[in-house]
């Protein structure tokens, strides 16, 4: 059985197949609040990606992380890659 984060990490894989995304990583754990959330890194190609396409990873992957979990508040941070 895999683990909620691996589910996550599967899920945006499927979900953004056709993304510049060359890696992701996910983590549960307590935010500043101690609530319960997910944070999500992703590794994009240097200019591969546009201001838009940055948008749309950030918001897709918070869709996939609410639709994943009982609604747990991700944050999302997009790298490029060297």
């Amino acid at each position: 059985m895999q683990s909620i984060t691996e589910d996550i990490q599967s899920a945006l894989g499927e979900a953004l197949s056709g993304c510049p995304v060359r890696a992701w990583r996910v983590e549960e754990g307590l935010d500043a609040t101690d609530d319960r959330a997910i944070w999500v890194w992703a590794t994009v190609e240097p200019g591969d990606v546009d201001a838009d396409m940055l948008n749309r990873l950030k918001a897709e992957a918070r869709a996939v992380v609410r639709s994943e979990t009982d609604g747990l508040w991700a944050y999302v941070l997009i790298s490029r890659g060297r």
